[in-house]
């Protein structure tokens, strides 16, 4: 059997939190805590919720969090808030310590989605709230520098590696492109930008948002107003498998956690009427045949 034909074509999928949430996006899985971490954008919310009781604990900061990620050997979390990166309480969302601070000559624009790779290199990019064409940038910051490593996005999202880590994985979701770059882990250089999937070429409904991968490197896409979650080829971009969310259309992100990280978790949002009856839940997928990896930390 091959490892596309592994997958379950009929996996099991719920409500696993009624959140109805704004924007809930950014999901990270820790499992020490058995928690579920989630943002929702537009409500200046991150949220902590327990996997074992499905209850959620909610903390407000004073602007739009695009983003958050724990940090290597602390308690502490990188958040990405408004238009800066800080380092924030876990308990009360109180600004620790402001790492850096962009486009300060665009105040319409803010960060989105943000991952680490394995090394705890952070990948952070920027949109404006009136999504401006081109108006975005994706930056990374690792020991104390920030560099500007790809200018002129729309809305920056989903970002991942490959099991090896030579390619990088991004996601600019107006023009409907995942693209992968060639990527050095010893500095974070990318270099060979190509088009991987094209969601506009393939006829597929609605904008690739936040993405991760599985234990045989296989890419996982929320798809905003698509109402699904697809399964790709890391190599050819081809769909392996479609997963409808019921009841929800505005999918951002998605993780692997719970038992062995089996579980794949899935964010939306109800941003508009057709969002859904259970638009801004927080689903989760079972049975889906695989499982994914610990998602890497912030390394400060």
């Amino acid at each position: 059997m091959s490892e596309n034909q592994a997958l379950n074509p009929t996996p099991t999928v719920e409500v696993f939190y009624a959140a109805k949430a704004l924007l809930g996006e950014g999901p990270f899985f820790e499992p020490e805590t058995n928690q579920l971490l989630w943002v929702d954008i537009d409500a200046n919310s991150i949220n902590f919720l327990n996997v074992d009781t499905a209850q959620n604990r909610s903390i407000k900061l004073l602007d739009t969090v695009g983003a958050v990620i724990p940090i290597q050997g602390s308690t502490n979390l990188l958040a990405a808030v408004g238009r800066k990166l800080c380092i924030v309480d876990r308990e009360t969302g109180a600004v620790i310590e402001e790492l850096a601070s962009v486009e300060e000559d665009k105040p319409d624009n803010r960060f989105n989605d943000a991952k680490c790779d394995v090394n705890g290199r952070l990948w952070a990019g920027t949109m404006a709230k009136s999504q401006t064409p081109l108006d975005g940038n994706l930056y990374t910051y690792a020991a104390g520098k920030l560099s500007l490593c790809v200018p002129g996005v729309t809305i920056s999202n989903g970002l991942g590696w490959s099991l090896d880590n030579k390619t990088m994985y991004y996601i600019d979701s107006p023009p409907r492109h995942i693209y992968s770059f060639d990527y050095n882990l010893a500095d974070g250089a990318i270099a060979n930008q190509k088009i991987l999937v094209d969601f506009g070429k393939r006829g597929d409904i609605g904008f690739p948002d936040g993405m991760c991968t599985d234990i045989k490197g296989r890419i996982w896409v929320a798809t905003f107003s698509g109402g699904c979650v697809s399964c790709l080829d890391p190599k050819t971009g081809d769909l392996i498998l479609c997963v409808e969310i019921p009841g929800a259309k505005e999918i951002t992100s998605c993780c692997f956690g719970g038992p062995d990280h089996s579980w794949l978790f899935v964010t939306c949002a109800s941003l508009s009427p057709t969002a859904g009856p259970n638009g801004g839940s927080v689903f989760v997928i079972k049975d889906l045949g695989t499982k994914g990896l610990p998602a890497n930390r912030f390394k400060h």
